[in-house]
Parts: structure tokens; sequence; C-alpha cells
């Protein structure tokens, strides 16, 4: 097998030679296209919902406030993963989405635009959780990614 492929090379080499040309450019072309960015961004992109209800237990918390939100955001597109907590008074909901690509959409899927898609069901929720004991707040954490230290050099 291997001694056929040496021959086949030796026969042929301008046929060869031709090949690793056209193999060469086409990774110069492609290398030049690739984008340079001096931090990349690795992260996903996510949005997380903290809801305070000071004096609520955990069991509470989370029959009340968490599983009616985990319920409502399972609806949203491009979400692939939905975790969540809650501890006394508190409930914190991190939606995780996945990075389309502009190729399949017009744009990119940013974090601006997943905080705009995650905005109008909390607004209805904000409804349901008026009670007689108070009013639950429910806030989007300002976005964060990976590599938003930036180190300055005097």
């Amino acid at each position: 097998m291997m001694r056929k492929l040496v021959d086949f090379a030796l026969a042929n080499r301008f046929l060869i030679i031709a090949a690793a040309i056209l193999m060469f450019v086409w990774g110069a072309i492609s290398f030049h296209q690739l984008p340079v960015e001096a931090y990349p961004d690795v992260a996903d992109n996510y949005v997380e919902i903290i809801t305070q209800w000071p004096g609520i237990s955990a069991e509470q918390i989370e029959q009340q406030v968490t599983i009616p939100l985990e319920i409502v955001m399972n609806g949203i597109p491009h979400v692939t993963h939905l975790r969540s907590f809650s501890i006394f008074g508190l409930s914190d909901l991190k939606l995780i989405f996945d990075k389309v690509p502009s190729c399949v959409v017009s744009r990119p899927l940013s974090i601006f635009l997943a905080m705009k898609i995650v905005i109008h069901p909390i607004e209805t929720m904000k409804v349901e959780l008026e009670n007689p004991y108070g009013l639950a707040t429910t806030l989007l954490q300002p976005p964060l990614q990976a590599c938003t230290v930036i180190v300055r050099r005097s």
C-alpha cells in the first residue's frame, strides 16, 4: 500500500507539486482571513436573574419564585443550560445561551440580545410575584464576560 503511494508520487511529480502549491496558497489565504482579537471571548453568553425576597425561607423561595421562573424561562430560544439555586431570601437563575454563528441568523447572539430576550418573561413574572407579604425584587446581573478585567501597565 505504502509502496504504491510512493510510486505514484514519484511517477507524477508535477501533480504532487501542484497539489502542494495549491494547499499552500489556500492555507495562506485562510490564514489572512482569520479574525485577530487581543482577548478572544471564550466564555458562553449567559444571563443571570437574581430575585431577592427578604424574610422568606429557602423552600418558599424555591416554590414561589425559582420554579415559576424556571418554567417561564424554559421556552426561550438558544438556551443550552438553566441552572438555579435558592437560599434564604434569594433566588438565582443562570441561563446559558449557545453561540449561534452569524451564518444561521442575521447576527450572532450577543449578551445584550440574550438579555433583551429574557426581559419580557421577567416583566410578566413581576406581576405574579406581588403578594400581601411584600414584593420580590427581580434584577438582571450586569453583563460580565470571561475577559472583563483589563490590566493597565503604566
